[in-house]
């Protein structure tokens, strides 16, 4: 997957969130993939609110805004449709539930899509939690997917705007009123802290000098560098890529 260069000063770094718009950096990046093709020609043909069944079964954890793996279980003895959820380590946390399942393992098995998920509530009983699924594919394979899927019963959600979708989903739970650590992937950090730098870079006014006690001179980049972390200690100091709104 290939990811669009985005400012990182359009992202409020230091506001709660609250209960009625909840927009993390990972859905943030999202957002921008959605707007444009991938480099393989992917799009993204819509989205779909799923659910993990047997948490109990199984000792993996994923918490509120994580991404989750889906792989494909063919030899499942149980189910030869099964799809396995794992957490970011890999951990095994469930199964997608058996009916939806039967329509995705048909859509991955076939290659007309390829299905991420993303979690907004967390693990909040041992038994199931809800689920976004996001079905990316090549275009002419577009009306074969949807029309399958309909078929079985399952309507995707075809909104313009994949962070709209995803912050609406998160504000429909009313207990989502606090804000959340969301672990992105290496290529979404690396992203990220590529356009933070490069913000920084532009300007001088974020140099900050080191205490006397450090005998070794700091480059730019370092001073920088130090200026930031200074500032996300210190909410009433604000860093040169922090925007008012």
């Amino acid at each position: 997957m290939s990811f669009r260069w985005w400012r990182f000063n359009d992202v409020d770094l230091f506001s709660e969130p609250s209960e009625t718009q909840v927009e993390t950096l990972s859905q943030i990046i999202r957002a921008a993939r959605a707007e444009e093709p991938d480099a393989d020609g992917s799009v993204l043909f819509g989205n779909l609110k799923g659910t993990v069944v047997g948490l109990r079964y199984y000792t993996g954890v994923v918490n509120r805004g994580e991404m989750v793996g889906l792989v494909r279980e063919p030899q499942n003895q149980y189910d030869r449709n099964a799809v396995k959820v794992t957490n970011i380590y890999g951990n095994q946390v469930g199964h997608i539930k058996k009916e939806l399942a039967a329509a995705m393992a048909y859509v991955m098995d076939r290659n007309l899509a390829k299905v991420e998920g993303v979690v907004h509530m967390g693990m909040t009983n041992t038994f199931s939690m809800p689920v976004m699924l996001s079905f990316w594919g090549k275009e002419e394979d577009r009306n074969t997917l949807m029309k399958y899927m309909a078929s079985r019963g399952y309507k995707l959600n075809t909104g313009s705007s994949t962070g709209g979708n995803l912050a609406s989903y998160s504000a429909s739970d009313s207990s989502y009123k606090k804000g959340v650590t969301v672990p992105l992937t290496a290529e979404e950090l690396k992203n990220a802290f590529d356009n933070l730098f490069d913000g920084l870079m532009e300007s001088k006014d974020g140099e900050k000098e080191a205490v006397e006690s450090v005998t070794t001179a700091l480059l730019p980049h370092q001073k920088q560098a130090l200026s930031w972390m200074c500032a996300r200690e210190n909410k009433d100091a604000l860093p040169p890529c922090w925007e008012k709104r």
